[in-house]
């Protein structure tokens, strides 16, 4: 449902639900997939103006080879790749044709309120968008946007993990059921329930640490004399991908 790769200053991920292109590649848990684009800077955000002196230093070493060698280490081929502010992606991509877009874009206000917007024309009806640090400490424009078009555009929250808001302009609801269910079913995870604006309901799914210590491997002995080394926790399903099966399983459902 979402690239591994984050951090890369200008990016959306989409998959563009278009006939005659669908392929059988597996995709991070969404199973079949259809046509999927990336747009980014790249190398370019180092000249890009419209963002802050501080953005264009800190991603200045994030390349285009870099992005494809990681997305590369999930996937057989690369996405279609639209290089430019994100602002210009819907010059590539068909209005309603999408089932997913996940936003790790600039962080300011103003570009995340028009991100959001053009993600609302680009899904489909039962589309599904991620916006990413949308609660990160030094993201405050980011949440200030995402808040901002829950209460005022009709956005419905399905879902939050540590840093990602999951969201539908559809119905949220058989996300959620299926989510709950699949809670319910794993165990390494837990539900954490809030009600906000318009008595709407937000899951916050996080891990469940108990099952997870438990799971963990014992520490070997140590040497004399030798610092113990903690033990680490045995291996785990991240919640991304988790919640990526559950809302690709609810689009095949409803498609």
């Amino acid at each position: 449902m979402e690239c591994e790769v984050i951090g890369l200053y200008v990016f959306f991920f989409f998959f563009q639900a278009e006939d005659g292109i669908r392929g059988a590649q597996e995709s991070r848990g969404l199973g079949d997939v259809y046509k999927r684009q990336v747009c980014d800077l790249f190398e370019d955000v180092t000249s890009e103006l419209t963002l802050h002196q501080a953005d264009r230093n800190a991603y200045r070493t994030l390349s285009e080879e870099e992005f494809a060698n990681n997305y590369l280490a999930f996937h057989d081929t690369l996405p279609e790749v639209v290089r430019g502010l994100s602002s210009a992606i819907e010059d590539h991509v068909t209005a309603g044709s999408c089932r997913y877009i996940h936003i790790d874009a600039s962080h300011m206000y103003v570009n995340v309120r028009e991100d959001a917007a053009a993600a609302r024309r680009l899904l489909r009806k039962d589309g599904v968008v991620v916006f990413d640090d949308f609660r990160t400490e030094h993201t405050i424009g980011t949440a200030n946007a995402v808040w901002e078009t829950i209460v005022n555009d009709d956005l419905h929250p399905i879902c939050a993990s540590e840093r990602k808001m999951y969201a539908t302009w559809g119905d949220p609801e058989p996300y959620q059921r299926e989510l709950m269910e699949r809670l319910a079913e794993s165990g390494e995870f837990r539900a954490d329930l809030h009600t906000i604006v318009r008595e709407e309901r937000v899951i916050r799914v996080v891990t469940n640490k108990a099952k997870k210590a438990a799971a963990a491997p014992a520490a070997a002995p140590a040497k004399t004399g030798a610092t113990p080394v903690p033990a680490k926790a045995g291996a785990s399903v991240p919640i991304k991908q988790f919640l990526n099966k559950v809302a690709n399983k609810v689009q095949r459902l409803t498609a």
